[in-house]
C-alpha cells in the first residue's frame, strides 16, 4: 500500500516523509494443544514487542531515498497476526505458522528452507519474528552455509526488494532508490 501526502505549499522540509508503504502480511500463529495458556501468550508476547515498544511506536522503520515525487518513502512493518485456528479475521493468511512444542516426529525446521511454503510447521522456540519476517520478504532466512537461522535485526539488505518493486511502480530507474534507516 502506498499512501502519499498532498504537496504542501513550499518546499518541503528536509525530515518529511512525502509517502508511506506499509508492510501488512496476514499471518496465523496456530499451536497445537501441546502449548500451554501461557507458553502461547510469550509466543504473542515476544513476536510483538519486536515490531513496537511500549509507547507502541514501531521499532523497524526504513525509508528509501530517491528521485522526485517522493524522495523519502518511509516503509513500516504492521503485520495482521492471528493466534489460534480459527477462520475470523484471516480468512486467508499469507504464511501460517502451527507451532508446538514437541513434534510428533523429528524433523528439519523449515525456515532454513530455500522453500518453505505457505504453512510451516515449527517448535514454538523456533518462531521468531525477523525470520518471519525474512519469508514474508521473500529474503534468505538462513546465515550464509545454510545451517543457521538469521536471527538478526531486519536490515536494509533485507528491504532491497521493495525498494526495486517501488522503482518499478513508479517508473524509476532500477537500482535508483537506496534503503536507510530513520
Amino acid at each position: 500500500m502506498l499512501r502519499t501526502s498532498a504537496p504542501g505549499p513550499g518546499p518541503v522540509a528536509a525530515g518529511r516523509m512525502q509517502a508511506l508503504l506499509l508492510v501488512r502480511s496476514r499471518l496465523r500463529i496456530a499451536p497445537d494443544t501441546s502449548l500451554s495458556a501461557l507458553a502461547q501468550w510469550l509466543v504473542l508476547q515476544n513476536f510483538h514487542e519486536k515490531i513496537y515498544n511500549a509507547d507502541y511506536i514501531s521499532k523497524i522503520r526504513f525509508m528509501l531515498q530517491g528521485g522526485p515525487p517522493f524522495s523519502r518513502i518511509a516503509v513500516l512493518f504492521q503485520p495482521l497476526y492471528a493466534f489460534g485456528n480459527t477462520l475470523n479475521p484471516l480468512d486467508s493468511a499469507d504464511l501460517t505458522f502451527d507451532l508446538a512444542v514437541k513434534p510428533a516426529r523429528p524433523r528439519p525446521n523449515p525456515i532454513l528452507s530455500a522453500n518453505p511454503g505457505t504453512s510451516l510447521s515449527l517448535l514454538d522456540s523456533d518462531f521468531v519474528f525477523e525470520p518471519a519476517m525474512r519469508l514474508v520478504l521473500g529474503v534468505p532466512t538462513a546465515l550464509p552455509g545454510g545451517k543457521s537461522v538469521n536471527l538478526t535485526p531486519l536490515n536494509p539488505t533485507d528491504i532491497q526488494g521493495l525498494a526495486r518493486l517501488v522503482e518499478q511502480q513508479l517508473g524509476e530507474p532500477p537500482g535508483s532508490r537506496s534503503v536507510g534507516v530513520f
